[in-house]
């Protein structure tokens, strides 16, 4: 089966292209707040190096976030539309989840964080090596990301992974390291997800966002309650 996969949850976004299990081309750049315009162009450079077209592609995998509001949206909209015009099939997966995989084989229990309000993060917690969190991804304080995964996990040493990990308040018991997911993961995650329960309705695919966007106001404005 041949894919493309993509991830524009963060500031670093990635896609890949794959047939079976083999990675044909991955590629990871900053977007620049320019995403809708170089998306496509990037995509399209992938399809080349791998040898192949979106018409030749059997299925889509896409991160639904969470992550960046518009980010996530323009790259599951982009995900349904392909789909939905050449007639193939699209799986979502959580950009937490392929974060995680992103060292699958570490031995190591995982927290992966995205952004959410001002010293708050959406953090998942994983058991080591596992593909699924122990429970859904929630929003905390930065000040007790640790101090919640080490009860949560019954592990003594974590591995804290995301492009904001450096926001979480350090701790001996937790290695900090920035990170972003990973389109190859995207698509084994995918690939899994395919398997198990099949193609998602590009009709009702949607982006998953765990906390309302943060409000912007102008210099002296109240922020509607």
């Amino acid at each position: 089966m041949k894919m493309l996969a993509l991830d524009t949850s963060g500031d670093t976004c990635s896609v890949a292209v794959v047939e079976g299990q083999e990675l044909l081309v991955e590629i990871n750049f900053r977007h620049n707040r320019q995403l809708t315009e170089r998306l496509p162009g990037i995509v399209t450079f992938a399809l080349e190096q791998a040898g192949t077209t979106l018409e030749e592609l059997d299925a889509f995998a896409v991160g639904l976030g969470p992550g960046s509001f518009t980010g996530v949206r323009v790259g599951v909209t982009m995900a349904k539309t392909w789909a939905e015009v050449l007639g193939k099939r699209v799986i979502g997966v959580s950009s937490l989840d392929a974060l995680a995989r992103t060292v699958s084989g570490a031995g190591i229990a995982v927290v992966a964080v995205v952004p959410s309000r001002k010293d708050e993060v959406i953090a998942a917690f994983y058991k080591p090596d596992r593909p699924n969190p122990i429970a859904e991804p929630d929003v905390m304080p930065t000040s007790e990301v640790i101090a919640k995964a080490v009860e949560a996990l019954g592990e003594p040493r974590l591995l804290v992974l995301g492009e904001c990990a450096h926001w979480i308040s350090p701790s001996p018991l937790a290695v900090i390291r920035a990170a972003s997911p990973r389109a190859f993961q995207v698509a084994r995650l995918g690939q899994a997800r395919l398997r198990v329960h099949g193609p998602d309705d590009p009709a009702t695919l949607a982006p998953l966002y765990i906390a309302p966007p943060p409000i912007r106001t102008k210099p002296g404005a109240e922020a509607p309650a």
